[in-house]
């Protein structure tokens, strides 16, 4: 390939190109091209940091997850102590019934037993007072002298 040249024009076998355009639009060319390199720096480093939070982010998401799923478990194990708790609670509740029910009926018991007794006692009362009157009738019939109680009746002594 030959070059030939000329004030403000070079030649090259393909043809004439002007050089001051081309000068000025290579100068302006390298200058984005370095721009875009220092931005490309830039974003490199950019995204460097962002892999190294993402990596730490991960790493910590990781032991999130872990710890989730140990309290997943204990979760787990706690519903099934506290539906078995639930079972004995409900089954003690149901023998508590069944306890309060025959409480009840044994305090009916009593109550009715009570009543005979208060009953019985009255009826005692009653029998004592007469005996005694009874013993009172003996006593002065025996004072007289006489054997009998009630004369024609009977005889007691």
């Amino acid at each position: 390939m030959w070059v030939k040249k000329l004030p403000d024009l070079t030649f090259v076998k393909t043809g004439f190109i002007p050089l001051g355009r081309n000068s000025e639009k290579l100068s302006r060319n390298s200058e984005k091209l370095s721009r875009n390199s220092e931005k490309l720096s830039r974003n490199s480093e950019k995204l460097s940091r962002y892999s190294e939070k993402l990596s730490r982010n991960s790493e910590k998401l990781s032991r999130y997850s872990e710890k989730l799923s140990r309290n997943s478990e204990k979760l787990s194990r706690y519903s099934e102590k506290l539906s078995r708790y639930s079972e004995k609670l409900s089954r003690n509740s149901e023998k508590l019934s069944r306890y309060s029910e025959k409480l009840s009926r044994y305090s009916e018991k009593l109550s009715r037993n009570s009543e005979k007794l208060s009953r019985n006692s009255e009826k005692l009362s009653r029998y004592s007072e007469k005996l005694s009157r009874y013993s009172e009738k003996l006593s002065r019939y025996s004072e007289r002298g006489t054997g009998t109680l009630n004369e024609g009746k009977g005889a007691i002594l």
